[in-house]
């Protein structure tokens, strides 16, 4: 029977041995009190601390390993998202774009009907900005 000792810089236990009797236990391979006769520890309230001790490690690591499924889940929506952003920001480009060449056919289309009639009729529809006011 090997006897396990604290670690010194510390007075702890070595993690791997922590774990291992804390996972023997909870398979239900031994009692605290034989868990401690078999790996030579002090009483079963230290194998009880392993197993308390492992529990929150294993609970640490499940919200960090669920905090990092989230995130990439995020990714994947903003990624998504963000395709779908795109598209939907190049369509209403080209409806922009649409939307001004009609507006620009719709001006010529004033500017040659005016011009039209100031031929034909022989009057001065649009203004000149250099125009002076009427003297009255």
């Amino acid at each position: 029977m090997q006897i396990h000792k604290r670690i010194k810089d510390h007075g702890r236990y070595d993690r791997s041995l922590k774990r291992q009797v804390a996972r023997r236990y909870l398979a239900g391979e031994f009692s605290y009190r034989v868990a401690a006769e078999e790996y030579g520890l002090r009483d079963g309230s230290v194998v009880k601390q392993f197993v308390r001790w492992y529990k929150k490690e294993a609970a640490y690591l499940d919200a960090v390993e669920e905090t990092n499924k989230r995130t990439e889940e995020e990714k994947d929506d903003l990624v998504e998202s963000s395709s779908g952003s795109l598209a939907e920001l190049h369509r209403r480009l080209e409806q922009a774009e649409r939307e001004r060449d009609e507006a620009r056919l719709a001006a010529e289309g004033w500017r040659t009907m005016i011009d039209i009639a100031e031929q034909t009729f022989s009057i001065e529809i649009v203004k000149k900005s250099a125009a002076k006011p009427s003297a009255k």
